[in-house]
C-alpha cells in the first residue's frame, strides 16, 4: 500500500487562521459586473469631456489627456503611461462609444496586449486584454473615470483600479456577519390529546456583511465608496485635492465594490512565528454594496475609516449566479497572491499620471537568462528602460554576487544585463529620475539557469 505524505500547506487538515493580513477594494463595471481582463467597461452613453471642477479640466487644450494601465499576471506587474488624442472627434461634449473605441485603440504610445471594442446590443466600450496569462488588468487617471471605467464619470471616478489596505498594515479589522433568512416551523396540533406535528424549515445563507474598520484615508479611497467628485490641483508644490459630496438632489452612482480579504493560515500545533505560514484563505467579494458609516472624532484621537460591504448573490456577465464570498485557500507560494501584493505596493498613481511620458515603467518583470558555460551565447538580455525624459541609474548592485553585470545604455535607453557562471537568483533596483526631479524606482528580478 502506497504511503502518502502532506504537503505543508494541504488545506484538508485544517489550519488556524491569522487575523487578517489586509484587504484590497476594487470598483467593478457600471452594470455590477466585476472589471476582469476580458470585461473591463466603459463609455456606455455618450461622453461630455467639456466638464470643469474648481478649474480643472478634463483634457488638455491640446486635446489630449493621460492614462495609466496596469497589468498583473503570475510573473509580474507592469504599469505604462499613454496619451489619449482626442482632436478626431467632432463633438467633445457628445463624444460616442464608436469614437472613444478610436482614441483607446490610437493610444500613445500603443497599450500593449489591449484592444478596444464597441458592443452595439449593450452599447458599451470594452477594453479586452489579449494575453490569457495576465490576471488583471485596471486603468487610473482623470480621463479613465470620465470615460466610464469604474462606473462613474467626469469627475466622479479615477477609473477602475485596486486600493491597497494590505500591503502597509493599514487594515485594522474585517469582520464578516452572516446574513440568514428566518427559519419558521409548519405546525399542527390534534383537537383531543393536543398532540403535535411539525415540520422545521431551516433559514438558509443569504449572504454576508463585512464590517470593515482601516486605518487611512484619502480622497481617492473616499470618491470610490461615496461616488462623490474629485479633483487633484497641481499647485507646483505638489497635487491639492478638492472632495466634492454629491448631495440633495445630486444624487451619487450606486457603488459596488469587488474586495480582496487576505488571511495567513498557520499550523495548529504548536507555536508559529508570525511569518512561518502554511499559506493563505483569500475571501474574495466580486461585488457587493457599500454603505458607509459615520465617523468618531474625539479629542486626542485618531480617526478611523468604517464601511460596511454587503456581499449577495453575484451575477455575471454570462447570467450565472454566483455565491459569495469565495474562500480560496493557497499556498504560500501562490503567484497570484504574491503578485497582487507586489502590484499594490509603492503606487503614487498621481504622479506617475502626472510625469513626463515614459514607455514603460517597470515594476516586476521576472526574468530567465542562461549562465556562461563554455561558450553559451545565450546569456544576455537586453530590455527597454524608459523613453526620452528620463536619467536612469542603477543603483544597486553594479556587479552582483553572481557575477551579473548590468550596463544603461543612455543612447539607446535600455538596460543590458550579462550573466557569468554562477546560478542563482538576482535582482536590481533601476532609478529613473524625470527632468523636473520627480522619481521612480524598479526592480528587476532575474534568475540565473
Amino acid at each position: 500500500m502506497p504511503v502518502y505524505s502532506r504537503s505543508k500547506h494541504d488545506p484538508s487538515d485544517g489550519s488556524a487562521i491569522y487575523a487578517t493580513r489586509g484587504g484590497a477594494f476594487r470598483i467593478g463595471n457600471y452594470d455590477g459586473t466585476v472589471a476582469e481582463t476580458t470585461n473591463l467597461l466603459c463609455a456606455y452613453q455618450y461622453v461630455d469631456l467639456t466638464k470643469t471642477l474648481r478649474g480643472q479640466t478634463l483634457i488638455g487644450s491640446d486635446k489630449k489627456a493621460p492614462i495609466m494601465l496596469i497589468k498583473t499576471s503570475d510573473t509580474g506587474c507592469e504599469m505604462s503611461r499613454h496619451v489619449l488624442n482626442f482632436s478626431t472627434v467632432s463633438d467633445l461634449s457628445h463624444v460616442s462609444p464608436s469614437e472613444i473605441v478610436t482614441v483607446l485603440n490610437s493610444a500613445t504610445p500603443t497599450m500593449p496586449e489591449m484592444i478596444a471594442e464597441f458592443n452595439a446590443v449593450e452599447n458599451h466600450v470594452n477594453l479586452r486584454c489579449t494575453n490569457a496569462g495576465v490576471r488583471i488588468t485596471e486603468v487610473f487617471g482623470l480621463i479613465a473615470g470620465a470615460l466610464g471605467f469604474g462606473g462613474g464619470g467626469p469627475f466622479t471616478s479615477y477609473g477602475s483600479y485596486f486600493f491597497d489596505f494590505i500591503t502597509d498594515d493599514s487594515t485594522i479589522s474585517i469582520t464578516p456577519a452572516n446574513v440568514m433568512s428566518a427559519g419558521t416551523t409548519a405546525q399542527l396540533m390534534g383537537g383531543y390529546r393536543n398532540t403535535e406535528t411539525g415540520v422545521i424549515i431551516n433559514g438558509s445563507l443569504i449572504g454576508v456583511d463585512y464590517a470593515i474598520n482601516v486605518k487611512k484615508m484619502s480622497p481617492l479611497f473616499e470618491q470610490v465608496v461615496t461616488g462623490s467628485e474629485l479633483v487633484f490641483i497641481d499647485n507646483g508644490r505638489g497635487s491639492d485635492a478638492d472632495f466634492i459630496p454629491l448631495t440633495g438632489v445630486r444624487i451619487p452612482k450606486s457603488v459596488r465594490m469587488e474586495m480582496y480579504n487576505l488571511r495567513d493560515r498557520h499550523a495548529t500545533e504548536g507555536t508559529t512565528d508570525v511569518g512561518d505560514i502554511e499559506g493563505l484563505v483569500a475571501e474574495h467579494v466580486y461585488s457587493g454594496a457599500v454603505i458607509v458609516a459615520d465617523d468618531s472624532r474625539g479629542a486626542v484621537s485618531l480617526d478611523s475609516f468604517n464601511f460596511t460591504l454587503q456581499a449577495r448573490v453575484y451575477q455575471d456577465d454570462a447570467g450565472n449566479n454566483i455565491g459569495q464570498p469565495e474562500k480560496l485557500y493557497r499556498g504560500p507560494e501562490d503567484p497570484f497572491f504574491k503578485c497582487l501584493t507586489v502590484a499594490l505596493e509603492n503606487r503614487p498613481l498621481i504622479s506617475m499620471l502626472t510625469a513626463t511620458p515614459a514607455t514603460s515603467i517597470i515594476v516586476q518583470t521576472p526574468m530567465t537568462i542562461n549562465a556562461n558555460t563554455g561558450g553559451n551565447e545565450n546569456n544576455v538580455i537586453v530590455i527597454p528602460a524608459a523613453a526620452s525624459g528620463y536619467t536612469v541609474e542603477i543603483t544597486e548592485p553594479m556587479q552582483s554576487p553572481l557575477g551579473c553585470k548590468f550596463a544603461y545604455d543612455d543612447a539607446a535607453k535600455r538596460i543590458r544585463i550579462t550573466a557569468e557562471s554562477t546560478k542563482g537568483n538576482e535582482s536590481v533596483t533601476v532609478k529613473l529620475t524625470n527632468a523636473d526631479g520627480t522619481t521612480q524606482s524598479a526592480t528587476l528580478a532575474l534568475t540565473v539557469v
